[in-house]
Parts: C-alpha cells; structure tokens; sequence
C-alpha cells in the first residue's frame, strides 16, 4: 500500500512511483556562465525552479512561477550571476524544479 510518513521536515514516500517527472538535462558554459535546466513537464503547468547550497534550506528560487512549454519538456535558462552562491558552498549548488502550487 501507498504510505507517507513524516519525520520532523523529512518526508518518505513509499509505493510505486508512476510519475515520471524529473531533471532530464543540465547545461553550463564555463566562459558566458550560461547555464539551464530541462525536465519532463506539461503544457500550461507552472513550475517552481530552486536551488541550495547545502540541501537544507530550498527558499531559494530563480523562478516560481515558470510555465511549461508546449511538448514533452521544459527548458528554463538562467546565469551563473544569478545564483547568490557564498564562498563556503565550495562551488556546489543543487537544483530542484517541482510543480508550482
């Protein structure tokens, strides 16, 4: 049976999963600092694109409100300058992309 289960702000999802909603490819050029991100997405949908530093704090966002492209995927593209990234990050950034309430 599907279940959820809470622990503190951690959630874990057991069941199968039949979404198929994920990251699909990322893009970075080193010299102009261009950078995307594209995901299987919706038309119409509105998605809300994230990032952190250190996998805790996801309040971050570069966008909240991004509309999937007509097809199968949604490309976002955006700049390193963009990204207020400190020097303790040691370079690391993660991206999460999910579905805009």
């Amino acid at each position: 049976a599907n279940e959820t289960v809470l622990i503190d702000n951690l959630k874990i999802f057991t069941g199968a999963v039949t979404d198929n909603f994920r990251i699909t490819n990322f893009t970075f050029d080193e010299m102009t600092g261009a950078m995307s991100l594209t995901w299987n997405s919706t038309e119409g949908e509105f998605y809300r694109i994230s990032y952190t530093t250190d996998l805790g704090d996801w309040n971050i966002d570069l966008d909240d409100g991004f509309e999937g492209a007509a097809g199968e995927t949604t490309t976002f593209p955006f700049n390193r300058s963009e990204l207020l990234v400190d020097e303790q990050a040691a370079g690391r950034v993660f991206f999460r992309v999910e579905r805009a309430q």
